[in-house]
């Protein structure tokens, strides 16, 4: 049996959207969420206990297409956490970097295609 590693957390689901307003409001008012919270021009959502749930806007010719998912991750090293998954035959859309509000981020591809993002803890 493997073990889970307790440090390493679900942060958030982003569902890459053309209209993401509308699905704000498919999912606030099918669910009774409370108002969405604004990150950024492109991105809004809801906290909903420990994950966030997010829909980003992608124009019609993004590389990530409406309807894709990216899957995040807080872990205790982006970096070491980066390599290993990159070993694993991950491809790579973004390497480690420190962003400008402070936290490390990485976003590399699963071998099928879905993102994966990184945040340091």
């Amino acid at each position: 049996m493997v073990q889970s590693n307790p440090i390493v957390c679900l942060e958030a689901i982003l569902i890459k959207s053309t209209h993401p307003e509308e699905l704000v409001i498919f999912y606030q008012k099918g669910f009774n969420l409370g108002p969405p919270k604004t990150a950024g021009v492109d991105l809004l959502g809801f906290q909903m206990t420990d994950v966030y749930l997010g829909f980003e806007r992608v124009r019609l010719m993004a590389s990530d297409p409406p309807g894709a998912v990216s899957i995040w991750f807080r872990v205790p090293s982006v970096e070491e956490a980066f390599e290993r998954l990159v070993a694993l035959g991950a491809q790579v859309k973004t390497s480690p970097q420190k962003e400008s509000w402070g936290e490390t981020l990485a976003i590399l591809h699963d071998p099928d295609g879905n993102a994966i993002g990184l945040v340091g803890i």
